[in-house]
């Protein structure tokens, strides 16, 4: 009897914790965290590894960080990457990030930019056809939303998209050279400054997720019930996607209890150079609103 195609599961994430030996010998090598996602991630790929699922891992190689994490000089850890193969665990690799403790250090919007291309141009397409075209993503943080959400939608490959806090970053097109992100257009969440087209990589990432959830009920009923609108705590982009995914009974009601609940913050990441106020549109056109950054 012919064997049914096995579906994989791929996390893209831009920071893990430790991960499950069954994920090749690379794994005891591989830990970046800075917050509670990290940890999220890790447990997610250690438990559906458990489970006989073939999960994957598209993380930021954050090269320094693992040498002092793990006590490596640059030759340990050159043996190491050429000689070791590293299995489920899929690295982006550029001088942007090698030196960084974190994923959000140095540039945040170069390092989003360079990570996202990557994926989007490598690591999905080889990953899905060594399944038979069975893959399915799951994407964390707005680091991983962008136009690898889109392009996932776009190709008809499917996406659960957590949600662990309401940053957001507009991400400038100019960024993404590379990438024919003209095609991912009615996939794409806008924002428009001064001329400049930017992409909202987590309203993107919520756009266009099959399932989207949450870190807790209580950080879902903050967006959804409109608390805190009189300040720019949640992006508007943000909480309409949310919204419409609740509103039109998608499973993006559901919530994980694996963090404690989020303290919302800050407004998006913005690229330097940029004026105060902010166009947000779909490419539906019917949503538009103007954003004020504010006193500074």
């Amino acid at each position: 009897m012919k064997k049914k195609p096995k579906t994989a599961v791929l996390m893209i994430a831009p920071e893990t914790g430790r991960l499950p030996k069954e994920m090749g010998p690379l794994a005891r090598y591989i830990s970046g965290k800075s917050g509670g996602m990290g940890e999220v991630v890790a447990a997610l790929c250690e438990g559906l590894t458990k489970r006989g699922i073939e999960c994957h891992l598209a993380t930021i190689n954050l090269k320094r960080r693992f040498q002092q994490e793990n006590h490596l000089d640059e030759d340990s850890w050159y043996r190491i990457r050429h000689h070791i193969h590293s299995g489920r665990i899929h690295l982006m690799r550029s001088s942007l990030f090698s030196c960084l403790a974190s994923a959000y250090e140095g540039n945040p919007l170069l390092n989003a930019a360079e990570f996202e291309k990557q994926i989007v141009n490598n690591v999905i397409i080889d990953l899905r056809s060594q399944y038979h075209g069975n893959l399915i993503i799951h994407s964390h943080d707005w680091m991983a939303g962008g136009v690898i959400t889109a392009y996932a939608k776009f190709r008809n490959c499917p996406v659960l998209h957590t949600v662990h806090n309401i940053h957001t970053a507009l991400l400038p097109v100019d960024l993404l050279f590379g990438v024919d992100w003209e095609r991912l257009r009615p996939y794409l969440f806008f924002a428009r400054n001064n001329g400049n087209i930017l992409i909202d990589c987590q309203a993107t990432a919520i756009k266009n997720a099959d399932l989207v959830n949450f870190v807790g009920k209580r950080f879902l009923k903050e967006i959804v019930d409109n608390y805190f609108s009189d300040n720019f705590i949640c992006s508007p982009s943000v909480r309409q996607e949310v919204k419409i995914k609740y509103d039109h009974g998608s499973d993006s009601r559901s919530s994980i209890p694996l963090l404690p609940d989020c303290t919302l913050s800050i407004a998006p990441i913005l690229p330097s150079g940029l004026a105060r106020t902010i166009t947000f549109w779909r490419p539906s056109g019917k949503t538009s609103w103007n954003f004020s950054a504010g006193q500074g």
